[in-house]
């Protein structure tokens, strides 16, 4: 079934087909965002190993002169299932947000996160990771 035929099916269920009317009273644009959500809410629901992961290799890393970077999540991105640089011993598997109490923390070069326990922040449409050794080049594993 395709994305056309579950609009149709849902203006029928919503009565808005009829062979006497011309008019549409719910626009299929209002649909088609209220499909967008409400698929982007069942892949939320979805356990990691049920996901398929996308390796996107076109993502850009923009490097800090601190050691830490963000890059800008690609439009299809639901949530992040895991994250791993070539220089981290572990993947990041849960990312805060900059509302998380701990993430004034990552500015704190001494006790933020680094090599052996990353740290990775959604903010909006970027993700940004703590932190890559000066010495070391920040590449996606």
């Amino acid at each position: 079934m395709n994305r056309d035929e579950i609009i149709n099916i849902v203006k029928v269920k919503m009565d808005e087909v009829s062979p006497f009317e011309e008019e549409e009273l719910v626009s299929s644009s209002l649909i088609e965002q209220l499909l967008d959500f409400a698929a982007g809410s069942v892949v939320r629901l979805f356990p990691d190993h049920q996901l398929p992961t996308i390796t996107d290799n076109s993502i850009s890393l923009t490097k800090n002169p601190d050691g830490s970077g963000y890059f800008t999540l690609p439009a299809s991105f639901q949530r992040l299932v895991s994250l791993r640089l070539e220089s981290w011993e572990r993947p990041v598997t849960k990312a805060i947000t900059d509302k998380d109490p701990s993430y004034s923390i990552q500015f704190n070069k001494y006790i933020r996160g680094g090599v052996t326990f990353p740290v990775a922040v959604q903010k909006s449409r970027t993700m940004e990771y703590f932190s890559v050794p000066k010495e070391k080049s920040h590449e996606l594993k």
